[in-house]
């Protein structure tokens, strides 16, 4: 009796502690450093990264083409006239001055 006894709670306790053993790495792999959870939210990370690239990216390119326009060998009139009126507050005699009355909720 003592043997199957002994021979009973052997086998119990190596089936706790692979079960144990299993959960531990079980939860780990999902919820872990390096986990499904830890990944999806990198990976999302990833994505919103790259959108925010792009963005940036065409941001840059415009800004850029603006200032190849500024440069004094490929300088746009247009480009100047809208800056020089900006930057120095001016306007010509014939520009007409639309004011727009805005109430508190912000519609005409």
């Amino acid at each position: 009796m003592r043997d199957q006894f002994r021979k009973y709670l052997s086998h119990s306790l190596r089936a706790i502690l692979l079960a144990g053993v299993s959960l531990y790495l079980g939860y780990h792999v999902v919820q872990g450093e390096h986990g499904v959870i830890a990944w999806l939210k990198i990976a999302q990370q990833i994505e919103f990264t790259g959108i925010e690239l792009t963005e940036l990216s065409n941001q840059r390119r415009e800004l850029e083409n603006r200032v190849k326009l500024l440069r004094s060998e490929s300088l746009d009139p247009d480009l100047l006239e809208e800056r020089a009126r900006v930057v120095l507050n001016y306007g010509l005699k014939e520009d007409r001055i639309v004011f727009i009355d805005v109430d508190a909720s912000g519609l005409r």
